[in-house]
This record gives structure tokens, sequence and C-alpha cells, in this order.
């Protein structure tokens, strides 16, 4: 486990809200944000996106739509993070 993670965070999946305190509080630290730029998650006019935590890490944005939640990845996603994700969650 790397350093500075606590067992509590480990293997947990979460789309959370925009403006979600979490998130809020890490935009300030990039190494947070793991591997997609800052501004995909603290944008213009202090907008501050809905996220995808994993394992405490900020993997992707997301956005709501009819058919589910729309999720853009900053990266690979593992079948770990597919099975967690809502049935009706799409990749983009």
């Amino acid at each position: 486990m790397p350093a500075g993670l606590s067992p509590e965070l480990s293997n947990t999946i979460h789309l959370l809200p925009a403006f979600d305190p979490y998130v809020v509080g890490s935009t300030r630290q990039l190494d947070q944000i793991s591997s997609g730029p800052r501004s995909a998650v603290s944008r213009p006019q202090g907008w501050i996106a809905p996220t995808l935590v994993v394992d405490g890490r900020i993997e992707g944005v997301w956005e709501s739509s009819p058919d589910g939640p729309r999720i853009t990845p900053f990266g690979r996603v593992s079948a770990k993070v597919r099975r967690a994700l809502p049935d009706d969650a799409v990749i983009v």
C-alpha cells in the first residue's frame, strides 16, 4: 500500500457529486488528482466537477445523463473499478 494511504481508503470506489467537500479540499493538493488535468476537476468560475474517486485518489470526472452516469476517466479503468460502478454507468 502506498505511503499515506489509510486502510480505510483502500479498495473504495465513489462517484462523488459536484462540490463534494473531499474534492474541494483535494484540489489544493495536486497529488490527489492522479493522472488527469486539474482543470477537468476545478473548472472556471469556481465550478468543481463530480468526480470518480478510486482508493482516495481522483481518477476521473462524470456527468449525469438520462441513461446513467457518463464517466470520463483520466486513465485506464481496471476491472475492479468497472465492477464497482453502477450497472447503467457508461465509460467514455
